[in-house]
């Protein structure tokens, strides 16, 4: 095939510039009114077309009653409202334990033999619906740290420990690291610390003992 000459590609140039200015034509007129939009055959829609229902987490998860029902004690069963099946089990146990004006670490919840409980379970994973029957047992609350500490005697514990003889070796090898051999430092230190020491102690012969450790 030949060159094209200078008048042929002069001819394709104005070709093609009077294709561009030609004004596209589709199946539908892309500018239609946003009142009356362009839409599907209804033979082609998936579905039928309708207003969209508005949603609502209640209309999927109703509210619905228990009644909890203590299963040793003369306490009248108690009916609880505003649950839904999301609802969390440590939350029913915070209400029962209101109503029943309890400690909520002595609730314990059973249902069906099976006992409700369990972080970041909720109500539906024990089948807990409307209108059942939840029973309560009360148990004795768990011995507090506080209760324990307060029978710990600091003056005992100080006493045993100041009559050890390794405590005072481990405090002596501490001092001399410490000071690196100045001896008068060391001394300073020590006597300051047992004059402390001491001082915590209730018991005469236990400071006692603890003073025979001063230096002189």
């Amino acid at each position: 095939m030949g060159k094209t000459t200078a008048q042929e590609q002069q001819f394709l140039v104005s070709c093609l510039a009077g294709l561009a200015k030609r004004p596209a034509r589709y199946a539908f007129d892309a500018k239609e009114s946003a009142d009356n939009p362009p839409s599907l055959p209804a033979a082609s829609r998936p579905f039928a077309l309708g207003p969209a229902k508005p949603t609502n987490d209640l209309d999927e998860a109703a509210t619905f009653g228990i009644t909890v029902k203590l299963l040793k004690g003369a306490a009248a069963p108690v009916a609880i409202a505003g649950l839904t099946p999301f609802t969390a089990v440590d939350a029913l146990k915070a209400k029962v334990a209101a109503l029943f004006k309890q400690d909520v670490d002595t609730v314990r919840l059973v249902f069906k033999g099976r006992a409700v409980s369990g972080a970041g379970k909720t109500l539906d994973d024990f089948g807990i619906k409307q209108g059942v029957i939840v029973h309560l047992m009360i148990t004795a609350a768990a011995a507090s740290t506080k209760s324990v500490t307060e029978k710990v005697n600091f003056a005992d514990v100080a006493a045993r420990v100041g009559c050890s003889k390794q405590f005072w070796s481990q405090i002596e090898d501490v001092v001399k690291g410490y000071f690196d051999g100045n001896k008068e430092s060391e001394d300073k230190v020590m006597n300051a610390f047992i004059s402390s020491f001491s001082g915590l102690l209730t018991d005469k012969d236990a400071a006692a003992n603890v003073k025979k450790h001063a230096r002189k």
